[in-house]
């Protein structure tokens, strides 16, 4: 729709259905730019990643080496 027929209308009231239109279609591109953002910040947390999964090694112990001799030997 291009046009608003507001000929049967005052102009005081077709001044205020112009304002109307005027807000609807800021709040219109505002939403806009938020879905677009939205859709911004959906594609980054994508590429994060969120949960990263260490592998666990049970290795034990290896041999029977002391603390002392460790550092004895540095």
């Amino acid at each position: 729709m291009d046009t608003i027929n507001v000929h049967n209308l005052s102009e005081e009231q077709a001044l205020l259905i112009q304002k109307l239109v005027n807000v609807l279609a800021i709040e219109k591109k505002h939403n806009i730019f938020k879905m677009i953002q939205l859709m911004l910040e959906e594609d980054i947390e994508k590429k994060e990643p969120t949960n990263r999964i260490l592998k666990d090694y049970t290795i034990g112990v290896q041999g029977d080496i002391s603390r002392e001799e460790i550092y004895d030997y540095l």
